[in-house]
């Protein structure tokens, strides 16, 4: 794919030139400045000057419109006419122009831009020159390449709001120019334009069939909707963005589009920012379902949506040496076929926070979030509900990967080994301040399974109510040795520690059943509610009590090592401080007081009787 891509944009230069030839120069009589008028029906002098005598194509218009200018446009299908490669009717396209605004979704009768209602009145902007496409991209054989084409200069400006653009087919593999393979709906090279209100609908191209953008391109996008776009030869269904291109998205959905990768989106060493963007329903063939990341992409997600999505590998992301960075994002109900139902990352480091995994499954590994060949993700306060595979149903960590889990929450995932999470081959996550709630595996490790010299380090971590079949109903391990301090396993079925040929090193934990360790302890934690599987008495259900884990005049508390606490870490899951003394407690832990509590909760001196007197 990147060589192809590559390939494909070595004649841009010379397309630039030829297309500097052809691109629009003013050269039509203009209506007084201001507002110029498109109505497809309009029976007037067809001069742009009103509704009565608008021009009844947009082209006219285009070319007409001096800088400072806004375009009105009736309800209608309006199609291209300009040929960028004269003589080639398919290469007709629309081309934004600086400081010209085009608005679509008028009635023809307004008399200000805030009458207009663009979803009730729709403007299309249709590549279908011969008016015969139908569904499934069928008859598109002679569509425009593009239905927009920019090779360079158009700057924010150039704004285009209100229109649904649709049938555009950049198929021309192979043929000059390169570029007629990228961007279906609208080609963006070193091009910037202002896209706001608008549809993306069945466009197609080889890369990025709805939008491309390339060469350092950042539009903006606000309020639109990317659907039933296709990438029939490699990346991008919806959007593709390559070399060092940042589009800013903030209110966009992408949905049911489709791809190789990346069915909604593909970046390709490129870092968009992306705002309250919906990823929904998209599917690739191979990786990424609703995202794919590669050569060192870097998007930034706030507030986004992965929902439904499906692939191969990556259900709802797939990241390749990429580093994304999320912000309260959730992935719900996505789905691989192989590997990585919510998230894929292969030698990346996506940084997440307060981000949610639920209901996300995948046949093979990894139902959550699968990690592979050295991928070291950083996640904080981020929750995993739910999700499933035959191995790992939150997180799967395999070949000499280690992620940082700080603040985090795994309950009602399920496996048939390691419900929780599965580290595999040299692998070794950091866990602090996490717990594991009803986590089940039909056979080895509830909470979670460590195999193959994996070596994780868990500190103030709680495990509970998680259960196996057969061995580990908190912890199974074989071949490896972690480092366990500062936990409390309590309340798992049939064990709490099972080990194959292993040597936990365990210490400053409260354990049932007991456990060989300095500091160790084999006493009831007293949680102030315990997690209850609800009326059906099954885990991984919608009516999951999932308890208060706090503690409540433990022996727990007061009991850790301060020494193993991360350096830097003050505060516990909830974000209350983390080193409190209790004064109804005696010391049994290491350090100077106040000394760290075990588990992911830490007693507050001021609530303890405020708890006493609720139960």
């Amino acid at each position: 794919m990147k060589t192809g891509f590559r390939r494909c944009m070595g004649g841009l230069v010379v397309a630039a030139l030829a297309w500097a030839m052809v691109s629009p120069a003013g050269g039509v009589s203009r209506a007084e400045a201001g507002v110029l008028y498109v109505d497809a029906e309009a029976a007037g002098a067809n001069d742009g000057s009103s509704w009565t005598d608008a021009f009844t194509a947009l082209q006219p218009a285009l070319q007409a419109a001096q800088s400072g200018d806004q375009i009105w446009v009736a309800a209608g299908t309006y199609t291209p006419s300009l040929e960028s490669t004269p003589g080639d009717p398919r290469s007709a396209c629309f081309r934004l122009r600086n400081g010209v605004a085009i608005y679509g979704g008028f009635a023809g009768t307004e008399h200000n831009l805030e009458q207009r209602d663009w979803v009730r009145h729709p403007a299309i902007l249709s590549g279908d020159l011969n008016g015969d496409d139908g569904p499934d991209f069928a008859n598109y054989a002679e569509n425009s390449y593009h239905v927009f084409y920019h090779l360079g200069g158009v700057d924010s400006s150039a704004i285009l709001d209100g229109f649904t653009i649709s049938g555009g087919l950049a198929d021309s593999w192979g043929v000059f120019p390169d570029e007629y393979e990228f961007g279906g709906g609208m080609f963006n090279l070193s091009s910037s334009p202002t896209l706001t209100n608008l549809t993306f609908y069945a466009n197609s191209a080889f890369y990025g069939g709805g939008m491309f953008n390339g060469s350092g391109s950042s539009p903006t996008l606000t309020n639109v909707t990317f659907s039933g776009n296709l990438a029939t030869y490699s990346a991008g269904g919806g959007m593709f963005n390559a070399s060092n291109s940042s589009p800013t998205l903030t209110h966009v959905t992408f949905s049911a589009n489709s791809a190789f990768y990346g069915g909604g989106m593909s970046n390709d060493g490129s870092s968009p920012t992306l705002t309250d963007v919906t990823f929904s329903g998209n599917s690739a063939s191979l990786d990424g379902g609703g995202m794919y990341n590669s050569s060192a992409a870097s998007p930034v997600l706030t507030g986004c949506t992965f929902q439904d999505n499906t692939a191969n590998q990556g259900g709802g992301m797939f990241n390749t040496a990429s580093s994304p960075v999320l912000t309260d994002c959730t992935f719900s109900g996505n789905l691989s076929a192989e590997s990585g139902g919510g998230m894929f990352n292969t030698a990346s480091s996506p940084a997440l926070t307060d981000c949610t995994f639920t209901d996300n499954s995948a046949s093979d590994f990894g139902g959550g979030m699968y990690n592979h060949s050295y991928a070291s993700p950083t996640l904080t306060g981020c929750t995993f509900t739910r999700n499933s595979a035959s191995y790992a149903g939150a997180i799967y960590n395999v070949v000499s990967c280690s992620p940082v889990l700080t603040d985090c929450i795994f309950t009602g995932n399920t496996a048939i080994h390691g419900g929780g999470f599965l580290n595999d081959s040299y692998s070794s996550p950091v866990l602090t301040n996490c717990i594991f709630i009803g986590n089940r595996a039909s056979d080895l490790g509830g909470g979670m399974v460590n195999v193959f010299s994996s070596s994780p380090i868990l500190t103030n971590c709680t495990f509970t109510a998680n259960s196996a079949v057969r061995y580990g109903g908190a912890i199974y391990n074989y071949y490896v040795a972690p480092t366990l301090v500062n936990l409390i396993l309590w309340g798992d079925t049939p064990d709490e520690l099972y080990d194959e040929y292993s040597q936990p090193v365990v210490s400053y934990s409260d354990i049932q059943g007991g456990y060989p360790g300095e500091g160790n302890l084999e006493l009831d934690p007293r949680f102030v509610r315990p997690p209850s599987p609800g009326d059906d008495g099954q885990w991984g259900s919608p009516d999951d009590d999932y308890g208060d884990l706090r503690l409540l005049l433990s022996p727990a508390s007061d009991a850790g090592n301060n020494l193993a606490v991360p350096a830097g870490l003050t505060a516990d899951l909830l974000g209350q401080p983390r080193f409190v003394d209790l004064l109804a407690i005696f010391d049994t832990g290491l350090g100077d007081p106040p000394i760290v509590d075990m588990g992911a909760y830490e007693a507050q001196s001021g609530y303890v009787f405020l708890l006493m007197l609720h139960k």
